[in-house]
């Protein structure tokens, strides 16, 4: 088997995955990203969001961050 063919028994096979990722939400958070950002050490952060979303107004403050 080369290593671009697909061995779909083992794909099959039950598997775990995980990645927890904190989450920080509700009132006054969004006033803590810049800092949170720094401690991260984070200088381009993705802002990812639907198209109903990207025109609220939280989404222009974000990015004003």
């Amino acid at each position: 088997m080369t290593r671009f063919e697909i061995d779909t028994a083992e794909i099959l096979k039950p598997q775990d995955w995980g990645f927890p990722v904190p989450i920080a939400y509700g009132p006054g958070r969004l006033a803590e990203i810049g800092k949170a950002c720094v401690s991260l050490e984070i200088k381009n952060p993705l802002i990812v969001t639907d198209s109903g979303s990207k025109e609220l107004p939280f989404i222009e403050k974000l990015k004003e961050i």
